[in-house]
């Protein structure tokens, strides 16, 4: 396995931020996974972590490109890859992209919806709904 210099880690957060997973980047590279993903995690975290976030919108905007371009012989391989970047960004760009927790509506009203108003894979309840279900009785 080759060492993990400045040079590597620069080159590895540079694929990271294409879009590309650690581990096929340190397969490419040579390096260790553990070692790679310590040496982020410890003198990097700042930086990884913007590379993952930077590698994930490109995978959104991958995910757009498919959606749009998907023919009947691409289609499924298409949702698949829509499906798992749907996962990705759930977790990894969850205040930009995830369920909301709270709804205000009104300024000034004081009336706050609180719970997932828009709950993965289920259909969303209408904003009526929740109203009804937050009025005192």
């Amino acid at each position: 396995m080759k060492r993990i210099t400045d040079e590597r880690i620069a080159r590895i957060l540079s694929h990271i931020a294409d879009g590309e997973t650690l581990r096929e980047v340190c397969l490419r590279e040579g390096v260790s996974y553990h070692s790679a993903w310590k040496a982020l995690k410890k003198h990097h975290s700042e930086e990884y972590e913007a590379a993952k976030e930077c590698g994930t919108q490109r995978l959104v905007d991958e995910a757009l490109i498919r959606a749009m371009n998907s023919t009947t012989a691409t289609a499924q391989e298409d949702a698949m890859f829509c499906d798992y970047v749907r996962w990705l960004v759930e977790r990894r760009l969850s205040r930009e992209y995830g369920a909301r927790r709270t709804v205000t509506i009104g300024e000034g009203s004081g009336f706050v919806l609180e719970g997932d108003v828009l709950a993965p894979g289920e259909p969303s309840p209408s904003i009526s709904e929740y109203a009804r279900a937050s009025l005192p009785e």
